[in-house]
């Protein structure tokens, strides 16, 4: 398992929300299933896939802002 941590940073609308995320550990290459749910507003739990590969590439490719 996976924690997400989120983070302060999100935006959207009336029929959307982006929110930054923080993940740790990284996760293993390959599947990545991914479940959310807001009981506050009525959102049952929705699941997606994701691949795990291509958030290690992501992470790969992050750089250091400061120290």
């Amino acid at each position: 398992m996976v924690t997400l941590n989120v983070t302060s940073t999100a935006g959207g609308g009336e029929t959307h929300l982006r929110q930054g995320i923080y993940v740790h550990p990284l996760p293993p290459p390959g599947p990545l299933v991914v479940a959310v749910r807001w009981e506050a507003r009525g959102v049952g739990e929705t699941r997606i896939e994701l691949d795990g590969t291509e958030i290690l590439a992501g992470a790969a490719r992050a750089r250091q802002v400061w120290s």
